[in-house]
């Protein structure tokens, strides 16, 4: 979580200040120690009332997949909202650049 710190804590920061989407996008992972973590095991790494506060936010319908990277965001050091919030970038950005926008 170390190698985050730094970004992570910049990010806080722009978000205080009115950070652009860009910001959240350029956050990345690559292989960590919660990149590799899935299923029940992800879950439990997470406090109930976080979990609570993700699941509260999300449509009922969001799959799984979205929800896991939600978490590990969260693990890494992003608060609840926040990752929720890049989770969301990631996939507008996503389904932008398959339109081919």
């Amino acid at each position: 979580m170390a190698e985050y710190s730094g970004a992570i804590a910049g990010l806080k920061k722009a978000v205080e200040l009115g950070c652009k989407h860009i910001l959240l996008f350029s956050l990345k992972t690559g292989r960590d120690e919660f990149s590799q973590i899935r299923g029940e095991t992800l879950a439990q790494r997470i406090p109930h009332d976080i979990k609570g506060t993700i699941a509260d936010s999300l449509r009922p319908d969001k799959d799984q997949k979205f929800v896991a990277t939600v978490y590990r965001w969260y693990l890494c050091g992003l608060a609840p909202a926040l990752s929720l919030r890049k989770c969301k970038v990631d996939a507008e950005v996503a389904v932008n650049v398959s339109r081919g926008r």
